[in-house]
């Protein structure tokens, strides 16, 4: 960095006024070298920042994706269980001793048990449907965008 020091003093002994003293100092300053290791560095590390975002943004699709997968297994999930409720033999028991079949009250308990936990099986897939499907909505920002429609503005026509 310091390139050379220089020091020159001219000695007057008769004229106190007219000593001159002379001070040089040369220094060398880098411009063009450590700008360019600059800007490689900014380079790098806009770089590494585009990267980072670009893996944020994949792990998110990667994400949504998961989501409607499960929402598409839930769904099946459910018709399958509303299919085996609608066709079961509890409700076909159930449904001949309300036409007035006699049965057995204990077949006909145990039969509405059955039916019983088969609609809570179902609301409970249903329950969890809507949780993926709220989770989607949340990662995917749908939930928290504004409305495409103001429903609360005073100019909007009444229905």
């Amino acid at each position: 960095m310091l390139d050379f020091v220089q020091l020159r003093h001219n000695n007057r002994p008769d004229d106190p006024f007219g000593q001159n003293l002379s001070i040089g100092l040369g220094i060398n300053l880098p411009f063009k070298g450590t700008s360019s290791y600059k800007l490689a560095v900014l380079k790098i590390e806009k770089s590494a920042a585009v990267a980072e975002l670009e893996l944020e943004r994949v792990a998110r699709n990667l994400d949504l994706d998961d989501a409607r997968a499960g929402i598409t297994a839930q769904d099946a999930q459910r018709r399958i269980a509303l299919e085996q409720m609608e066709n079961s033999q509890a409700r076909f028991t159930l449904q001949q001793a309300a036409m007035g079949q006699t049965a057995d009250p204990e077949v006909l308990l145990r039969a509405k048990e059955l039916l019983l936990k088969r609609e809570s099986r179902l609301l409970e897939i249903e329950r969890e449907l809507y949780d993926q499907y709220l989770y989607l909505l949340d990662r995917s920002g749908a939930l928290s965008a504004t409305p495409s429609v103001n429903y609360l503005s005073a100019a909007r026509n009444a229905f």
